[in-house]
């Protein structure tokens, strides 16, 4: 029965997490994973802008750009598509780990069903679903930590926090938690 329930709950999540393509933002994330690729360096001015070309432009989130341009370019949308829902799969499996330990496996199959039901309106292709998944894996982290005397995950948190830096702007919550 848990492994059913598991499986539904996923098979739920990648159903919330299927859907058009509609963030704008991404075509511009496309778009500097191209330049990245193109010139072998993050660019350090705004490429984009028509009243701020060349301004000074800081690309907090290019490793995001660097790991979607190829996907994008190797299987177009749907490559994004099945990325997006391999991500948000991710995020609540590692989520339903997290708590199923603390909580009767059906409480937390149920409560990790109504945190997906509710903010399934964030699963867009942007680089804050690497947040979510790197604040997932690094409140693991820290839980099993707390309950174990085993600290060797720990040593993991500075390599999470190595590439979320590079990922998404929320890389501060790393620390804050």
């Amino acid at each position: 029965m848990r492994l059913v329930l598991i499986v539904l709950l996923m098979v739920l999540v990648a159903a919330l997490a299927f859907h058009q393509l509609y963030s704008y933002d991404v075509f511009t994330h496309l778009a500097a994973g191209r330049l990245i690729f193109e010139r072998h360096a993050v660019p350090r001015t705004d490429p984009f802008s028509e009243t701020l070309a060349g301004a000074p432009w800081v690309d907090h989130e290019w490793l995001f750009q660097v790991v979607l341009y190829p996907l994008f370019r190797t299987g177009g949308v749907r490559a994004l598509t099945l990325f997006r829902i391999l991500l948000v799969v991710g995020v609540f499996a590692v989520v339903l780990a997290a708590i199923e330990s603390r909580r009767s496996h059906l409480a937390a199959v149920l409560l990790v069903t109504a945190a997906a039901m509710s903010s399934y309106a964030r699963f867009q292709m942007r680089p804050e679903l690497g947040s979510f998944l790197f604040l997932a894996v690094t409140l693991v982290v820290l839980v099993r930590a707390q309950r174990r005397p085993d600290t060797r995950w720990l040593f993991a948190l500075p390599v999470i926090q190595l590439v979320w830096v590079n990922v998404h702007g929320l890389f501060i919550l790393g620390p804050l938690v």
